[in-house]
């Protein structure tokens, strides 16, 4: 599957709603890749900020693009 590699307008998006708050539970996306996965997870809850020590962390494995391998409109 293609992957999106966009390095613009990046945002951290945790996987899991109810998950835990950390790098492990958390991707690099683009805005769109975003905006597409945004009725992902538990409706209605909006999880808590990262520590900027997790941020930093989500940014370095990325390596600085945009982690989405979905297919279709947010590409």
């Amino acid at each position: 599957m293609a992957k999106c590699t966009s390095e613009i307008n990046l945002e951290i998006y945790l996987k899991n709603r109810n998950g835990e708050n950390n790098a492990a539970n958390a991707e690099l996306l683009c805005e769109k890749c975003h905006a597409a996965r945004a009725n992902d997870g538990v409706s209605g809850q909006t999880p808590a900020s990262l520590p900027f020590d997790e941020q930093s962390e989500v940014i370095i494995m990325a390596g600085g693009q945009c982690e989405c391998t979905r297919s279709g409109s947010c590409h």
